[in-house]
């Protein structure tokens, strides 16, 4: 398995081969000059072996030292932190391929953006994947979305700026022009859960985000988050992060 030299920064694969953080020094300083543009590069156990400044800025990092090793549950709630890793074990176990994937990203403020994802396997000269790179482009406002997101641009905004009124899914619907049924149905294929419980993730990332940036009281994050009763709060703030606000706080500070 793999071992990890944070001083040296280099992190092993199992066959002994070395995935050093200066071979890919050259990439820092291109994706550096990009700050629109996030790249990081990870090795077999998905340990991070490189990464830009735009990849600090969104996980809140000053310094390479602080990402060098970790892993994505170092810097993610759970729920999001399994999705990558099941994007990152498809390319390390199988050798896929994801080219200019669509998707929603919260940046370091914890507002939503659009995105496009890219990941490729890196191989040894023997074929052999022993790492990953990837590349995360941050869309323009403007900027054309394909058919399936455009029609929730507007829906994505509402939510984004509503969070305290908690937006209900019939207005979200008739923003969408689609029916209730209809845009409950579109939207969970679309993003892969449904829209209520969109809402609640993007609600509970705000309060995260207000909890490690500002000195406001628990209650009082969870009321401008929606949340009209802090204790319902505390439940799923712990069921999305695997901790409580106060323990959250704490930590991330």
């Amino acid at each position: 398995m793999a071992a990890v030299q944070h001083k040296s920064f280099y992190l092993l694969h199992s066959d002994g081969e070395r995935l050093q953080r200066e071979e890919f020094a050259h990439l820092e300083t291109i994706f550096d000059l990009l700050p629109k543009v996030i790249f990081y590069a990870k090795d077999y156990t998905r340990r991070w072996v490189s990464c830009n400044r735009a990849a600090l800025t969104l996980l809140r990092k000053r310094d390479h030292s602080e990402v060098i090793g970790a892993r994505e549950e170092d810097f993610f709630p759970p729920a999001v932190a399994a999705a990558i890793r099941e994007d990152d074990l498809t390319i390390l176990q199988r050798g896929e391929r994801i080219i200019d994937r669509i998707e929603l990203v919260a940046d370091q403020h914890g507002q939503l953006v659009w995105a496009k994802t890219s990941k490729l396997p890196v191989q040894n000269s023997s074929g052999e994947v022993w790492g990953l790179v990837g590349l995360t482009q941050l869309l323009d406002v403007n900027a054309e979305l394909p058919p399936r997101f455009e029609k929730f641009r507007r829906v994505i905004h509402e939510i984004d700026s509503t969070l305290d009124a908690r937006p209900s899914i019939p207005d979200l619907a008739a923003l969408a022009n689609m029916s209730t049924s209809h845009f409950r149905r579109s939207f969970k294929e679309c993003f892969g859960i449904a829209p209520q419980e969109f809402v609640l993730q993007q609600r509970l990332r705000r309060a995260a985000q207000l909890l490690t940036e500002t000195n406001r009281s628990i209650a009082r994050v969870a009321l401008d988050c929606g949340f009209g009763d802090q204790s319902h709060f505390s439940r799923q703030f712990g069921r999305f992060f695997g901790q409580t606000p106060r323990s959250y706080r704490l930590h991330w500070r």
